[in-house]
């Protein structure tokens, strides 16, 4: 039996956290903040999404005037945001069937770009506020809408390129026109920065007027004066790699968010590319489902959990097409490769269907811990890969590693997967490309400046669903107490002690050899400190 060590600090300070994302996860939408990566080579301002671009894809799908799209190559898009010390960067990418111009040019086809300086949040427009608008294919700004002095962009370069399903626009926003605005526009320049942002595009397919418009961030129409409803971009410090932070405590696999992952902090990365390239717009004009998650790692393995808003959730498929359920998938480029196939032995895909047990894809699947909740606007997902069959495919947990990684979750709201949402590409080929994958590295969180952590309040038990010959089972006790930890057939008789003892507060994992035992199901009993733990288990071997 092997004692975990008790996590002796909580791994950071709320108020030290805003200061430790503007170092990580640059590319990404963590915490509601769109922490926005440093580029050392400015983009070549020539409207194409050349080598410069190639962090995250960022949506632009929420729908603010109440008109949903004709279909989905009608209206949609995606955009990316960078910085140095010499300017701001933005990058647009729209997909649009038809581009036609107006006299009003809030009714044409246009981009507006909405700035808070100090990101103070009001309920108006303060001194620091703006809103600029440029219609498509148009070098002048038609609309700077700001309170105060008319803070226009004293210097701007801005290039627009039609393609096959829409348009591309590319804006470089100079320090010194910003400076020139005067000091309420002077935005730091530099890591940890933050300001408000929102963006949004608007689409005429007619003569009559604007037939829709999407932001990324604010739901509502007449939010161009309310800057209290933009959203937040953090200037990072670092370039596009996630970050995944090492946890001392492993979460308890339960499907709900419990302290092992909000006390160490471990950040929410909101999955804001649809994969396939459009979005999916049933219910009123907005995509049906939105999608979460929080990823970590220890010595023991990989740990998910993941948060859906989901107005409809299918049972598996009838016909057998896993792929078309309600899914989570999770892919692995052990060395971060980039290659272009799943042939150099390292490179693999997970697939775990809601309510099953197990993964229904991937190498050693029975090994994988899972348990799915219902709540109230969708479900939640925990689970656990252990190292042991990372392993298995050439994958090593270990400080500092750098690998290949992505999330793609699938929507079935009928008999068919209707939508998908990914971390990292708009590509529905992940599973056929792992150059498609991001980046990640598996980092430690700094837990120099952090108080002491409490142990959980009750016991928690953890123990994969499905048990081969030797499995990990793992437990808290949140006080010193005489401990049994025992297994169980279905008729209510004790086949096997697992622990008997008394024990001191903390985490601990004991080693399980089910050779002995018949295949079939158990279930595994934690008694300690006046409470009772129960988890079904499947002994197969």
């Amino acid at each position: 039996m092997k004692r975990l060590l008790i996590l002796s600090k909580m791994l950071m300070l709320l108020v030290c956290f805003s200061v430790m994302l503007s170092a990580a996860n640059a590319g990404s939408t963590i915490n509601n903040r769109l922490m926005v990566p440093y580029v050392a080579d400015a983009p070549l301002n020539d409207g194409l999404e050349d080598a410069s671009w190639t962090f995250q894809d960022v949506g632009i799908f929420t729908l603010v005037d109440g008109n949903p799209p004709e279909s989905a190559e009608d209206c949609s898009g995606w955009f990316k945001l960078a910085w140095n010390e010499d300017a701001l960067y933005l990058f647009v990418h729209v997909v649009d069937d038809t581009l036609v111009s107006h006299e009003n040019s809030w009714r044409a086809d246009c981009v507006e770009i909405f700035i808070d300086g100090g990101n103070e949040k009001a309920g108006s427009l303060d001194a620091n506020d703006v809103q600029w608008r440029w219609v498509a294919g148009e070098d002048t700004l038609a609309l700077c809408y700001a309170s105060g002095d008319n803070l226009r962009p004293a210097e701007y370069y801005l290039e627009w390129t039609k393609n096959s399903d829409g348009y591309d626009m590319e804006l470089e926003v100079p320090v010194a026109g910003l400076e020139k605005l005067g000091a309420s526009m002077a935005i730091a320049m530099a890591a940890g920065t933050e300001i408000g942002f929102d963006l949004q595009v608007t689409d005429n397919d007619s003569a009559a007027g604007n037939d829709e418009a999407f932001r990324w961030w604010a739901d509502g129409g007449s939010d161009y004066g309310l800057p209290s409803n933009w959203g937040t971009v953090n200037f990072s410090g670092t370039n596009d790699t996630l970050q995944i932070p090492q946890v001392a405590i492993a979460p308890y696999i339960d499907g709900d968010l419990d302290a092992e992952w909000t006390n160490a902090l471990v950040p929410e990365i909101t999955m804001s590319v649809i994969g396939g390239g459009t979005p999916n717009c049933p219910d009123g004009g907005k995509p049906d489902f939105s999608t979460y998650f929080r990823a970590a790692w220890d010595a023991d393995g990989f740990y998910l959990f993941g948060r859906v808003v989901d107005d409809s959730i299918s049972l598996p498929d009838p016909v057998g097409n896993d792929w078309q359920c309600d899914c989570w998938e999770i892919y692995f480029d052990g060395d971060d490769s980039k290659s272009s196939d799943y042939t150099d032995g390292n490179d693999v895909q997970w697939r775990f269907v809601y309510g099953q047990d197990s993964a229904t894809q991937g190498p050693s699947s029975s090994e994988c811990d899972i348990e799915w909740v219902q709540t109230a606007d969708g479900y939640n997902v925990e689970l656990a890969i252990p190292t042991a069959t990372l392993a298995d495919t050439n994958i090593t947990l270990a400080l500092n590693a750098v690998i290949g990684f992505e999330v793609q979750v699938s929507d079935n709201d009928s008999t068919t997967r209707e939508g998908i949402t990914k971390w990292w590409n708009k590509s529905n080929d992940s599973y056929l490309n792992p150059n498609l994958f991001g980046t990640a590295i598996l980092s430690v969180l700094n837990d120099d400046k952090v108080p002491e952590k409490e142990l959980a309040s009750n016991i928690k038990l953890s123990a994969p669903a499905i048990l081969t010959s030797n499995a990990t089972i793992k437990y808290t006790v949140p006080a010193r107490s005489s401990v049994k930890l025992s297994l169980y057939n279905l008729a209510g008789q004790e086949v096997k002690t697992l622990v008997n003892e008394a024990q001191s507060a903390g985490v601990y994992s004991v080693s399980l050899d089910a050779s002995g035992l018949a295949n079939g199901v158990y279930m595994a009993r934690l008694e300690a400190c006046n409470e009772t733990s129960t988890k079904k288990v499947t002994v197969l071997k």
